[in-house]
């Protein structure tokens, strides 16, 4: 009798352990198969850009990972004063990323972005702030930095492509290169050239190609931020273009559109200028701030106006001088802060 109740406890035991077994056996394929069989992210990452210019940026290094919204495409509209619809608002809270210039420009834009969003600004990117000249995507330093951080910010998001999204930057760098080899052969071609504007957005550029900025430091202080130039500061513009001391005049077609009493004044103003610049015979450039339909990337709109200035500026066989250093950010108004 005791040998059998000591039979029937070793076999009882013997069964738990297998039965115990089996469950951590259970257990560990249910935890390996939930480890394993986890999704991939499927689909392109969706990216809302608040410009035309840096959205296209977005496209050139996101390639078919990517798919983006730009906000702002209407060459006649100031990211400043831009107020964003309900739609617009959406599509930033619900976007993977946002890519914005940063820098007071757009401000709307990153007010929106959701919780889980990943942020790109330009501004950041380049150390810029409020108060700096906010048209970024003119400098070739930004371009440069802004193409990494969203080949960088691209690859956390989906690691698995890391080597795809570096492989596009590799494409960008050699377009880029391309221009950047157009800003030299301008200099070596081209000294002591200087150029007036009736707004500071092609300022970068222009520092870029060698040119002083002339334009008259009242006139800057007065439309500075979307001011208002006063008679005699368009008197002090209109007798530098009668006494020829400068080689371009740049404006900003678009930038007041608004029909507002300050802006039609800000029109009459630069209509005074291009016709005084015509008079003298000093070519008239129109660079918009954002980012024209007939451009496909920025890195082509940077390279057509780089032509178009170069068209319109006469050569000479000594090298320019160097630039202004590329770590400088100037004020809204050109010059440089400090």
């Amino acid at each position: 009798m005791k040998r059998t109740l000591r039979y029937l406890a070793r076999a009882t035991a013997a069964l738990l352990v297998t039965i115990l077994a089996i469950g951590v056996s259970a257990c560990s394929m249910r935890d390996s198969t939930s480890k394993t069989s986890a999704p991939a992210p499927s689909g392109p990452i969706i990216v809302v850009s608040s410009l035309g210019q840096w959205g296209s940026l977005v496209q050139q290094i996101g390639g078919d990972q990517v798919k983006v919204t730009s906000i702002l495409t209407d060459v006649s509209t100031d990211a400043r004063t831009f107020e964003p619809s309900g739609s617009n608002a959406e599509s930033i809270s619900n976007a993977g990323m946002l890519v914005v210039n940063g820098a007071g420009y757009d401000s709307w834009a990153s007010k929106l972005i959701g919780k889980s969003t990943v942020l790109i600004s330009a501004a950041d990117t380049v150390g810029a702030s409020e108060g700096d000249n906010p048209y970024l995507w003119f400098s070739k330093e930004a371009r440069k930095s802004v193409a990494t951080e969203i080949a960088e910010s691209l690859s956390k998001v989906r690691p698995s492509e890391k080597s795809y999204f570096h492989r596009q930057l590799a494409t960008w760098q050699k377009s880029e290169t391309s221009v950047e080899s157009s800003i030299t052969a301008f200099a070596k071609t081209h000294r002591n050239l200087s150029y007036a504007a009736t707004d500071a957005t092609a300022y970068y550029l222009m520092a870029d190609l060698g040119f002083k900025d002339a334009t008259p430091e009242s006139y800057q202080r007065s439309t500075q931020s979307g001011g208002e130039a006063t008679t005699s500061d368009v008197k002090e513009f209109t007798a530098l273009l009668e006494k020829q001391r400068i080689d371009l005049l740049i404006t900003t077609p678009g930038a007041s559109q608004s029909g507002s009493a300050e802006n039609t004044e800000d029109n009459n103003a630069e209509s005074t200028l291009v016709s005084q610049a015509q008079h003298a015979g000093i070519p008239v450039i129109g660079i918009t701030a954002q980012m024209p339909d007939a451009s496909s990337t920025l890195t082509q709109w940077v390279e057509d106006l780089i032509g178009n200035i170069s068209d319109n500026t006469a050569k000479s066989d000594v090298a320019a001088p160097p630039s202004p250093a590329a770590s400088t950010v100037p004020n809204e108004s050109g010059s440089q802060s400090q």
